[in-house]
């Protein structure tokens, strides 16, 4: 198949109404306008120990999704455009990927993403970036920038607080974080069948904490830590929730949710995710001494550190991709 047909986007199929699920309640919610800022860290302090999640309303950060989709668009139309994705460095892979029937996964929904790690969004090669891609990312740039000085310092100082409270120890997470290690993401997701199936699998981020930037579409479901059940998010809400290495961090006191996207109801579906990791020489164990978590990988001091789990869940999902490949009818 030629390139440029394969990088063309699916046709869309009718809408599909979603499936009714029950909407979660009782969510810490931090209002961005109304609250202090020591009301937003207790509010987020909580959620870390309890629900897991959290939603972030009234910030005064904004993405234009529209300029995602016509960046999408782009790399869609031009194979060329969408190659020039590449991070700096020998034998880095294209920041550009895509999933669905596109690498012959028929489980989920087609879909194309931009992973973008913080570090290209500093020094000079965010320069070049601005001046190679235009407009629409730029101000993608100065998005992620704004997230990173005004929302993750909050998380992570939120974060240290729940492990802090429920342990007595004093515990600092910005010990780990000494890169500055953030991971954003783009993804453009598409319905490829009349059919509804999922559009991403039910999974737990391995970062400390993640915040999706939904563009109101929704689909965004999450199981309730508390009952097992999945419910239903609302499309316009900012989500903030926490990942495997914040559990293991914690010696379990911050919760990890399991998470799942399905039934998108319209063509398309544009979130901005930003991922809040340790640094990756980090051992993945409890911060305080006093805890230890069995089962969790790498949480009794196996020497199993961050980096070594990221390369560890990239090789299963590389596997999983490959099996379907081989045997997708």
């Amino acid at each position: 198949m030629p390139i440029a047909q394969e990088q063309q986007r699916p046709t869309i199929p009718p809408a599909i109404p979603p499936r009714p699920l029950p909407r979660a309640s009782n969510v810490p919610t931090v209002d961005f306008v109304a609250d202090s800022q020591l009301a937003a860290q207790q509010t987020i302090t909580t959620a870390a120990m309890t629900t897991g999640f959290a939603y972030l309303r009234n910030l005064p950060i904004h993405i234009d999704f529209l300029g995602v989709r016509r960046l999408f668009d782009q790399c869609y139309a031009s194979p060329e455009f969408a190659s020039r994705f590449k991070m700096p460095g020998k034998d880095r892979p294209s920041a550009f990927n895509r999933q669905g029937k596109w690498v012959g996964d028929e489980g989920v929904d087609d879909k194309a993403s931009l992973d973008l790690p913080a570090r290209v969004f500093r020094g000079p090669f965010a320069e070049i970036l601005k001046h190679a891609y235009g407009d629409d990312f730029q101000n993608i740039i100065a998005f992620f920038q704004a997230v990173e000085e005004q929302l993750v310092p909050l998380v992570v100082q939120a974060t240290s607080d729940a492990i802090s409270n429920r342990t007595g120890a004093d515990v600092d997470v910005w010990s780990i974080r000494r890169d500055g290690n953030l991971h954003f993401r783009l993804i453009d997701y598409h319905r490829s069948t009349p059919q509804p199936r999922q559009a991403c699998r039910a999974h737990r981020d391995g970062s400390i904490a993640t915040i999706i930037f939904q563009d109101g579409t929704g689909g965004l479901e999450i199981q309730d830590n508390r009952t097992g059940q999945w419910v239903g998010i609302p499309g316009n809400e900012v989500v903030l929730m926490w990942g495997r290495s914040g559990e293991v961090f914690s010696g379990g006191e911050v919760k990890a949710v399991n998470h799942r996207v399905n039934t998108i109801a319209t063509e398309r579906r544009t979130p901005a995710i930003v991922f809040i990791g340790a640094d990756h020489s980090t051992e993945l164990k409890p911060l305080a001494a006093t805890h230890r978590v069995g089962g969790a990988v790498g949480a009794n001091g196996s020497g199993v550190t961050v980096g070594m789990m990221h390369q560890i869940m990239k090789q299963h999902r590389q596997r999983r991709e490959a099996f379907q490949r081989r045997f997708a009818p």
